[in-house]
């Protein structure tokens, strides 16, 4: 356990708080409350709107943000559908009290005690009420480098990230960075070569208009993404950039958020925010700050899409026909089209993916994953294509991109492809022959620079014989493919794949586990319906269920055991079948043999083996 939380652990010891208590509901009244939120009053106006693009990113991934006071009192909770639950479990409320003497060992009260970041997941929280979610906090600081607040990203311990607490650190700084900015705008016209230095260090283009919305303040940020070749103070705002709201929100001194608007110089589509620094005088300077829309796709990018870690090094095997793969695979990766990969479940079809897309031109891209059985029709368009704000209730207003977008300059993976419905394979067999998306709700045609790698592990020939997987869109995506073999008809590949999955999940492990001869004989023998998913996971529950250095025949007969039961009923139950079938077709047939391996699509020769094998039963 880390120093800091066995230290808090202590901490709550001395404070008399128990593990087990099953409530420990401390909240400030009703009264108190108001009077916070109107001390922390320019806190919760800057923080907020940075609160919400956080909330944005993790938007429908379980986690929510908040924002605490700099004692660990909730001010605000963002929160969707997917984190209600998430919110009445932990008492995670506006008013709710989260200091150490309170709820123990937590993000937050340790963030108020140690005045860092810090992330507690699961079991390292000390009240045991707490050990089924992960939590990653950071204070906002003022110029003093005293704590003025708290903010926090909170969701399930099974979904946590590294990446979150660098996510949370960010956004904080952003807040203190925006206070900052506030603070100084005051003092322009005394400290206004300080405020050139703070403003350049911001990386959104930032512009200061007066009264008459004439340019007195700009950034280098803001040149680069005007792309102006002349002096911008003493320009109108209205030369730069031009919108309804814009003049609107500038007019009447009315802050605006997130609103994307064309820059007139340099036709680059850019998120607009407008502040204005004293709404009761007119007088005061109004803030305009904005980021290149790319910038926030690029972003989005680096926190939504799949790290492709997986290389040719993971397709292990000796034999023929995983040489020629490797081969293959090579070859695949050389171009950019559409490829198919075909396999069971189990054989590595995500792995080939990932090796295809990381020797590729491609491998700086993104790599996107979409599970085509997994997302319900309605889902899975607005996931793969994005929609445009105001097209769902509770969508996110400024609308969101899709994995074709996001995927853009990479690689996208339909994994499942053959469960896709038939509507949406003609929306993507569009995609593919243009190479543009449009989201749903909206009519812009968005360009995307994609590669298109597929996988499925049903007879998709069948599939389009029967009507059930468009024909054309068939031959788009098998202009090239991959077919994996299963495990079973490639045994001789067991001992290069268990040498390498020993060696992966023994990190830590004093001594080196093996597998007796007649284990690996039974191996190497065994039908691996699962194939190597399945060979995977045996390893390492006998890495974790074997007591001895060798793990025995014996050992891994106990540890599969459910296994083979599972295999041999199934088996039965395709034997059950298999002779049913025969005897419907025969009766059908009245008793004629070529009749009969006519209506079951076999050969003669298996129509009668089957025919003397269940007349002797």
């Amino acid at each position: 356990m880390r120093n800091e939380i066995e230290e808090s652990w202590r901490r709550c010891e001395k404070h008399g708080l128990e593990k087990s208590n099953v409530e420990l509901n401390k909240q400030v009244n009703s009264l108190h409350f108001e009077e916070l939120k109107e001390k922390n009053q320019e806190l919760l106006n800057v923080a907020m709107p940075v609160i919400e693009d956080l909330h944005g990113i993790v938007h429908g991934t379980g986690f929510l943000t908040l924002l605490t006071t700099e004692n660990g009192v909730v001010l605000n909770v963002m929160n969707d559908s997917e984190t209600e639950w998430f919110t009445d479990t932990y008492e995670l409320r506006p008013g709710r009290i989260w200091r150490e003497e309170v709820v123990g060992t937590s993000a937050i009260s340790l963030v108020v005690h140690n005045t860092g970041p810090c992330q507690v997941v699961g079991k390292e929280h000390y009240w045991q009420k707490l050990h089924g979610m992960t939590c990653s906090a950071a204070p906002v600081k003022n110029e003093n480098n005293d704590i003025i607040g708290v903010v926090n990203v909170s969701g399930p311990v099974e979904e946590v990230h590294d990446h979150t607490l660098g996510m949370v650190m960010s956004a904080a700084k952003a807040i203190e960075r925006q206070i900052q900015l506030n603070h100084t705008t005051f003092e322009i016209k005394k400290s206004n070569q300080t405020l050139n230095t703070l403003l350049n260090v911001v990386e959104d283009g930032v512009l200061l208009i007066d009264n008459s919305k004439t340019i007195i303040q700009s950034n280098e940020a803001a040149k680069v993404i005007l792309q102006a070749k002349e002096e911008l103070l003493g320009k109108s705002i209205f030369e730069l950039l031009e919108h309804p709201k814009l003049q609107e929100a500038t007019a009447q001194s009315l802050s605006l958020k997130n609103e994307v608007m064309k820059a007139k110089t340099s036709n680059r589509s850019c998120v607009v925010q407008v502040k204005p620094t004293n709404v009761a005088n007119a007088s005061s300077p109004i803030v305009i700050t904005f980021r290149e829309v790319r910038h926030i796709r690029q972003l989005a990018r680096s926190i939504e899409a799949p790290e492709a870690y997986i290389s040719l090094d993971e397709l292990r095997g000796r034999s023929e026909s995983m040489k020629r793969m490797r081969k293959k695979v090579e070859k695949i990766a050389d171009s950019d089209a559409t490829t198919l990969i075909i396999g069971e479940t189990g054989t590595g079809k995500e792995i080939v993916a990932q090796s295809i897309h990381n020797i590729s031109a491609r491998r700086e891209g993104p790599f996107i994953v979409i599970n085509c059985a997994a997302l319900p029709r309605t889902l899975l368009e607005s996931e793969l294509f994005g929609y445009e704000g105001g097209t769902f209730t509770g969508g996110h207003k400024e609308g969101k991109p899709g994995k074709f977008e996001i995927a853009s300059g990479g690689t996208i993976f339909l994994d499942e492809i053959g469960e896709m419905t038939l509507d949406m394979q003609v929306i993507l067999l569009r995609v593919l022959q243009e190479q543009r998306i449009t989201r749903l709700g909206g009519n812009q045609s968005i360009p995307v620079d994609i590669r298109v790698l597929s996988a499925t592990n049903k007879p998709l020939k069948q599939a389009v014989a029967s009507g059930e997987f468009r024909k054309d869109l068939y031959y788009r995506l098998n202009l090239l493919r991959v077919e994996l073999p299963p495990l079973r008809e490639r045994n001789e590949d067991i001992p290069d794949i268990l040498e390498w999955f020993m060696y992966k999940h023994t990190s830590g492990i004093e001594e080196e586990k093996t597998f007796s001869h007649k284990a690996m004989n039974f191996l190497q023998h065994y039908p691996w319906p699962g194939n190597v998913r399945e060979l995977e996971n045996i390893v390492k529950r006998s890495l974790i269920m074997s007591e001895e250095q060798q793990i025995t025949k014996e050992e891994l007969l106990d540890i599969i055991g459910e296994d083979l039961e599972e295999i041999e009923q199934t088996e039965a139950e395709e034997m059950d079948y298999q002779e049913k079938a025969f005897w419907e077709a025969f009766n059908e047939a009245g008793g004629n043999l070529s009749k009969t391996a006519d209506i079951l699509g076999k050969g003669r020769a298996t129509v009668y083996r089957w025919y003397n094998k269940y007349s002797s039963q």
